[in-house]
């Protein structure tokens, strides 16, 4: 028996052990999903081109989804209104209630096969962003697939620690006009708000929830600098600086608008990256590119198009300001008639010189392809600078010397510093992202994150649960006997407890105890 016992105790754990890894297979494999190909991102597709000048992106009821590369029109929307987007949040809300009830083994499954879906279709998925925002399938790759699956990683490996991510039928798209969005940002069903926009806008979604006591996290403009400190090696650092200013056209949250440098480095500067704006070739990616059309063509497109022409007349009524008041225009400037797609929405790389902090474009948030170079003459005023805008979302510090990079993004008043590099701060999902000051306030991404979108409950306990039980001293029970022996009581406990702490009472780690 003495020699069986561990035998059959050993077949007991194998067993067990099997079991318990064919089970773990089961729940985590991946679901085989198929996903929605949609046929204007197809090579070859050509639409109908919209008419000029553009129509409005919402009217009579409609949302007019236009290419914005080549004036394609590419679908008609019924947009939402009030009741219909009352309807969705009673969807989202009702779905919440069989959800808490998931495992994590089950949304890690979720989680995983959306990951493999993006892998799987990447190309796909890049063509779509391309059709629908104008911008190049590197632009996309950057901006949208890389950080999304940045995120899952993230949550896969962390979400367990700190929050389960939602499943089928909790994601709900409303496509509205602005008049009927407050029936969204008022409705008090909706336990938070996250928003990604302009300032403007960003205060009157705050005003809304206001009233509700809806919580808020507003991700909103930026000027983010670039503080180049002496002795940087601006060759070779200077593909960094045109990918920071023209990715997706400047379109980016992430993106660099103002290049502050020595003085006497501003001359190095513009020779190096001068010529290579001046080539910088704008078109369709999907219609002027072998990846495009999948034909034999050698064209190469830098940079894609701007989301809309909106804000053409205003980009360029700022520089023509600015250069009135000595700025140099080196390059562009201007809105691009492109010879191939003349419905397109482009705007000209451009290069501009010589700018000092009291011009408006050096104080407001211009979204588009313009390298702004501001000159100083000490480090102080680099940060000065750098700090004298409304505006606090990213930065990033470049210099040959570690010691002197930090002590100056210490001095950043942002919310995110990327020394030597642009952008990091947004690929890695793991960190927190936001600002301060205009830019917003609250965090999305990494721990911070997600906790914010949690509701915090505390909860005590006794720590010997059937033996030692909270009770009221006598001294200090209703009604009060003697005041003067109550306050003698507990004032001593008041001063033993700060001294050794609450000797009866299990200390616990936050239970963050809903998604919201």
């Amino acid at each position: 028996m003495i020699e069986i016992i561990p035998a059959a105790v050993v077949t007991i754990l194998i067993s067990i052990v099997s079991g318990g890894i064919l089970w773990y297979k089961k729940e985590s494999r991946i679901l085989q999903i198929k996903g929605v190909h949609p046929e204007q991102a197809t090579p070859g597709w050509k639409g109908r081109f919209r008419s000029s000048p553009a129509p409005p992106v919402v009217s009579e009821g409609k949302v007019h989804c236009i290419d914005p590369a080549t004036g394609f029109v590419l679908d008609t929307l019924q947009a939402d209104t009030s009741a219909t987007i009352q309807s969705k949040i009673g969807a989202a809300k009702e779905a919440q209630i069989s959800f808490k009830a998931t495992s994590w083994e089950q949304r890690r499954r979720f989680l995983k096969t959306l990951r493999a879906w993006i892998m799987r279709d990447m190309e796909v998925l890049a063509r779509i962003a391309c059709r629908d925002t104008g911008k190049t399938a590197i632009d996309a790759a950057f901006g949208e697939l890389l950080t999304t699956c940045a995120k899952l990683n993230w949550t896969l490996a962390n979400g367990e620690k700190v929050l389960q991510p939602e499943t089928r039928n909790l994601v709900q798209l409303v496509v509205c006009a602005p008049e009927h969005a407050e029936a969204l940002t008022r409705d008090k069903r909706i336990a938070h708000i996250t928003f990604i926009g302009s300032d403007r806008i960003g205060r009157a979604v705050a005003a809304a929830a206001a009233p509700q006591l809806t919580a808020t996290t507003l991700e909103l403009g930026g000027k983010d600098p670039a503080v180049i400190l002496p002795g940087t090696n601006l060759e070779f650092f200077a593909s960094m600086f045109l990918r920071a200013c023209f990715q997706a056209m400047g379109q980016n949250c992430i993106g660099i608008e103002r290049w502050i440098v020595p003085r006497d480095m501003t001359e190095a500067l513009v020779n190096t990256v001068q010529s290579r704006i001046a080539s910088l070739k704008c078109g369709s990616f999907l219609d002027d590119t072998r990846f495009g059309t999948q034909k034999d063509i050698e064209d190469v497109v830098d940079c894609g198009a701007m989301i809309n022409d909106a804000r053409f007349d205003q980009l360029e009524s700022l520089i023509e300001d600015a250069v009135k008041q000595g700025a140099r225009l080196l390059q562009g400037g201007r809105r691009l008639q492109h010879p191939r797609w003349p419905l397109g929405f482009y705007f000209q790389p451009t290069l501009l010189v010589n700018v000092t902090k009291t011009m408006r474009i050096a104080q407001e948030e211009l979204f588009a392809p313009v390298f702004l170079v501001m000159s100083y003459d000490s480090i102080q005023e680099a940060i000065d600078i750098a700090n004298g805008t409304v505006y606090g979302l990213g930065s990033s510090v470049f210099g040959s010397n570690r010691e002197d990079c930090l002590r100056v993004a210490d001095q950043l008043e942002c919310g995110m510093v990327n020394i030597n590099d642009f952008g990091i701060s947004y690929l890695n999902q793991g960190l927190p992202f936001g600002g301060c000051k205009d830019s917003g306030f609250g965090r999305f991404a990494g721990p911070e994150g997600l906790l914010g979108l949690t509701r915090a409950k505390s909860r005590t306990e006794d720590i010997a649960f059937r033996w030692v039980q909270t009770s009221i001293p006598p001294v200090v029970d209703y009604p009060v006997r003697n005041t003067n022996q109550s306050w003698q009581c507990t004032s001593s406990h008041s001063l033993s407890f700060t001294r050794i702490g609450w000797p009866c009472i299990r200390y616990y780690e936050p239970t963050y105890h809903r998604v919201v």
